[in-house]
C-alpha cells in the first residue's frame, strides 16, 4: 500500500511540476508582450501622434517617460575614465584598494609599506552615480560620449486607472 501511495505521490509532484513550468513560461511570454506594448508600440505611436500623456474613453491615463541609464563597460572603462578626467569629472571615479594582511599587527602597519602586501587597486563609477549624471548633463544640454559611457535611454508608457 505504501508503495501504492508512493507512486501516486510521484505522479503528482511530475505533474506539479509540470504545471509550474507552463505557468513559468506562460508569465515569461506575458512579461515579453508587456515589454513590446509599453517599450515600443505605445511609445513609437505616441510619438507618432505628437502626444505625451492621453486618457483613453475608458478612463485608463497613458504616458511616456524616459528612462536614461548608463555603465560603463570593462572595455571602454580606460578611455571612459580617461575623458572623465579630461573633463573635470575625475570624481565620479572611484577607487577600491584592497589590502590583505597576515594578521591584525600588520594591517595597522600597512600605511607606507603596501608593497610588502597582495594590494588590488580598482577603479570603477557607480551604475548609479553615472545615471544621474548623465541625466543631468543631458537636461542641461550638454554634450557627453554616450556610447564611450554606456548610456542607455529608453521610452517606456505607464498606465493608470
Amino acid at each position: 500500500m505504501s508503495l501504492e501511495k508512493l507512486s501516486t505521490l510521484a505522479q503528482d509532484q511530475w505533474e506539479a511540476e509540470k504545471r509550474v513550468r507552463i505557468k513559468e513560461q506562460e508569465l515569461k511570454d506575458a512579461k515579453k508582450a508587456e515589454r513590446k506594448i509599453s517599450e515600443e508600440l505605445i511609445p513609437d505611436l505616441m510619438d507618432e501622434l505628437g502626444i505625451e500623456e492621453f486618457t483613453t474613453s475608458a478612463g485608463i491615463a497613458v504616458s511616456v517617460k524616459e528612462n536614461i541609464r548608463a555603465s560603463i563597460s570593462k572595455d571602454n572603462a580606460p578611455a571612459a575614465f580617461t575623458w572623465l578626467r579630461k573633463n573635470g569629472h575625475a570624481g565620479l571615479i572611484k577607487r577600491a584598494i584592497t589590502v590583505i594582511a597576515k594578521n591584525d599587527e600588520q594591517g595597522t602597519e600597512i600605511m607606507g609599506q603596501l608593497d610588502d602586501y597582495d594590494v588590488s587597486d580598482k577603479a570603477a563609477v557607480h551604475a548609479g552615480t553615472l545615471s544621474a549624471w548623465v541625466r543631468e548633463k543631458l537636461a542641461a544640454g550638454e554634450d557627453i560620449p554616450m556610447d564611450l559611457l554606456g548610456v542607455f535611454r529608453q521610452r517606456i508608457s505607464k498606465v493608470k486607472v
